[in-house]
């Protein structure tokens, strides 16, 4: 007796592998005391009539490496074995199933399932991993075969959506969707397209201000939508970037690309999240870095004079909380004989930013600073009509009023005054020399050692007696910085005469 296999009405392809299988497992039949089997091909039956060979497609545009590992397998000849597809690659492996009679796959389901790890999106399983199951089935009265592609079954937690965004069936021409949808489909190709979100980078070479309309833009998936979030407490949705749609970038492709307009992305380096809603919710994430003014408010605002004897001085102001602000000397930027000031800082989270080192400032003269923040990369100069940071430092010279009555210290006065003007908080020393001989002079009775603070009035005065002083006297007046006692030229100097005259006696 002979035994015909076949496989019916399914168009599918024998391998020499199923014949072997076919003779290991056949068990012998008895009929009237007589051992007979006999595994043939005939009757027009071909080895095409046993298993089928599928044409697995991996389109990947998602920028991710993807890897499939098949973990499980039933009446399959070939599964395929561990795939690797690169970001921007497309490749195709074979798969082989099995018809055997005697391994009851003649009518059985035929399916793989596969272990799927994207980079960068893992799944909340144990191992990080996604499931997806191509599942080849027979049905209906006519016998008709069918395939689609769903979530692995057996996966914990349950119900993870497949790790692909679209599976189509069917030779290329006219292959129709498959992913957890049914297709009539004997054999031939399936396509498995990875077509996840992306955002690009925020450009290196543009700097964002608070309140700007900043562009965000990437590829995804056609059919699916966009939606931006910021990755904090709440992921507060971006305005202007909530369902954004991903174009038709062009017929049989899957892949589109997609953008939107926000102004409302906060100060500082905010990590962007897009989601598409596919079925497992891909997301993409990049830092975008916004800033915020950078302003200097001490000494002085840009362009103002500051008194040397107001020093030394601490810069200082408002810009992004985190960014690190540099004050460099410009250069042509400090007057002769200044030492060119440099510093940096650190802006704290309520804004503010200061220098720990002090700018003495006991040059006078015209300064100029560049002044920059920086944050992640990104960064922003002071916004002055120049482009830099400007400051004038001036001095009050020191001068002499007339002394007396038109430089004669009147007969009748035991005591007399030797005044004038300087720079509020340095000091004055006061020098009066007898004309002719240096080793005759004059002490105050009010300053000691001839020196004076000035106040904050900018006056200056020192009281000095008459009495047997007779004669001219030279004055020498130089003022000091009271930072470091440095002298600050020029000197003043006047002459004076004493009357030696006793006052009149009244009668």
């Amino acid at each position: 007796m002979n035994i015909i296999v076949t496989a019916g009405a399914r168009d599918s392809t024998m391998r020499n592998k199923i014949q072997k299988r076919l003779i290991q497992a056949a068990l012998p039949v008895l009929t009237c005391g007589l051992a007979a089997i006999t595994l043939a091909f005939g009757g027009g039956v071909t080895p095409a009539n046993a298993s089928a060979v599928w044409n697995m497609h991996l389109i990947n545009t998602s920028g991710r490496n993807i890897r499939l590992h098949p973990r499980d397998w039933d009446c399959m000849l070939n599964e395929g074995g561990n795939q690797v597809v690169a970001g921007t690659e497309s490749k195709t492996f074979k798969m082989e199933d099995s018809n055997n009679i005697v391994a009851g796959c003649f009518f059985a389901d035929k399916w793989v399932r596969w272990q799927v790890a994207i980079d960068g999106l893992p799944a909340p399983t144990v191992s990080n991993t996604w499931g997806m199951q191509w599942f080849h089935y027979k049905k209906g009265a006519a016998g008709r075969w069918y395939s689609k592609v769903t979530n692995d079954p057996t996966i914990i937690p349950a119900k993870l959506g497949v790790p692909a965004t679209a599976v189509r069936c069917g030779s290329d021409h006219e292959a129709r969707n498959c992913m957890g949808t049914e297709h009539k489909h004997y054999e031939g190709d399936v396509y498995f397209h990875f077509d996840f979100v992306q955002i690009a980078l925020q450009d290196a070479g543009v700097t964002y201000m608070s309140g700007d309309n900043i562009q965000f833009s990437g590829t995804g998936a056609q059919g699916y939508k966009i939606t931006l979030y910021q990755r904090k407490a709440g992921a507060p949705v971006l305005p202007g970037c909530e369902n954004v749609p991903v174009d038709n970038r062009g017929k049989g492709n899957t892949d589109g690309k997609w953008s939107c307009t926000s102004s409302a992305l906060p100060s500082g380096v905010t990590q962007v999240v897009a989601v598409q809603n596919d079925s497992i919710f891909s997301y993409s994430m990049t830092p975008y870095t916004v800033l915020d003014p950078l302003v200097v408010t001490s000494p002085e605002v840009d362009n103002r004079s500051v008194r040397s004897s107001d020093g030394p001085f601490v810069f200082g102001g408002t810009a992004t909380a985190g960014a690190t602000v540099s004050v460099r000397s410009c250069a042509e930027g400090s007057p002769p004989g200044a030492t060119p000031f440099n510093c940096t800082a650190v802006v704290d989270a309520s804004k503010q930013w200061s220098c720990g080192d002090k700018f003495l400032g006991n040059i006078t003269g015209a300064y100029q600073w560049e002044v920059t923040q920086s944050l992640n990369g990104y960064s922003h100069s002071i916004n002055t009509s120049t482009g830099y940071y400007q400051m004038a430092v001036y001095d009050t010279p020191v001068s002499i009023d007339p002394i007396g009555n038109n430089w004669v210290v009147s007969s009748w006065n035991d005591n007399f005054q030797i005044h004038g003007m300087g720079s509020p908080g340095q000091i004055v020393k006061l020098d009066v020399v007898k004309d002719g001989d240096a080793n005759q002079k004059l002490k105050s009775t009010n300053c000691p050692n001839n020196t004076h603070k000035v106040p904050d009035t900018g006056m200056w005065g020192c009281n000095y007696s008459r009495v047997n002083r007779g004669g001219k006297w030279n004055v020498t007046v130089a003022q000091y910085r009271s930072s470091d006692n440095e002298l600050m030229p020029p000197k003043a100097k006047a002459s004076f005469t004493i009357n030696p005259a006793q006052a009149p006696q009244s009668k």
